[in-house]
């Protein structure tokens, strides 16, 4: 998926995240774990946790993939919201290394 952020594009790899993947997104899943890409129907505030998580960015985006919202998240979080049509989790590790440090400015993984 081809992303928008402050003038600049990004191609994330992503997988598609069902009706169940949905329910569980990155909850007990090693930090090597693909993107999740999460679609709602419409556009509005998407509520999210992460409990049983390892740390991982949330990517809320709108119907044209522009970037809404980025976050580092920590684990155990019991509530964290962005509006978007889209949201991409974004496990922290050496593979998604140059995604993160682009769509969270001076930081290093």
């Amino acid at each position: 998926m081809k992303i928008t952020h402050k003038g600049k594009m990004i191609k994330i790899d992503v997988e598609r995240a069902g009706f169940f993947g949905r329910l569980m997104g990155l909850m007990f899943k090693s930090s090597n774990a693909e993107n999740l890409l999460f679609e709602f129907s419409e556009e509005g505030n998407i509520a999210i946790h992460s409990f049983f998580c390892r740390p991982f960015a949330a990517v809320w985006l709108d119907d044209k993939a522009n970037i809404n919202k980025v976050l580092l998240v920590n684990k155990w979080l019991p509530f964290i919201s962005g509006k978007g049509k889209y949201l991409i989790e974004i496990p922290v590790n050496s593979r998604n290394k140059e995604i993160i440090n682009f769509l969270v400015e001076k930081r290093k993984v």
